[in-house]
């Protein structure tokens, strides 16, 4: 069983007031109860950004599990690099699979940070992922 998701950063506003394109938060139409073995996967992206120079963005949601990111841990769903000023959609043909954690969700947070850590404040009003839930078995 597949669920597939598009969270827009303006979604949400009314519950949501300070939803930012670099970090926002979706209540999702109905909880989800998440058991057994999920994966989670990006599978496009639109990132309209100002920025004068290549970049790497870090996406993290908290439907991921942690990840290593140099010395932390985090719930890092992908690494995606952005060419300068660059506000194409970006489909992924080989979608990179992350453990889920499990439980109940009914919000979804997505946080977009620069390769130093910081807030991807260079993304503009717009941002938009597709995600895809993958019920792998039961453990």
């Amino acid at each position: 069983m597949d669920i597939r998701m598009v969270l827009k950063c303006t979604d949400s506003m009314e519950l949501y007031t300070d939803n930012k394109p670099y970090a926002f938060s979706i209540q999702l139409p109905r909880p989800l109860t998440l058991k057994g073995y999920w994966s989670v996967a990006l599978l496009e992206t639109f990132l309209p950004s100002r920025n004068k120079h290549s970049d790497e963005v870090y996406i993290y949601t908290n439907l991921c599990e942690d990840t290593i990111v140099g010395n932390r841990e985090l719930p890092l769903l992908r690494k995606v690099h952005l060419e300068a000023e660059e506000s194409s959609n970006k489909i992924f043909t080989f979608p990179y699979e992350v453990p889920v954690r499990l439980g109940q969700v009914h919000d979804v947070h997505v946080y977009i940070k620069d390769a130093k850590g910081l807030e991807a404040r260079f993304l503009q009003e717009g941002v938009s992922l597709t995600l895809q839930l993958r019920f792998r078995g039961l453990q």
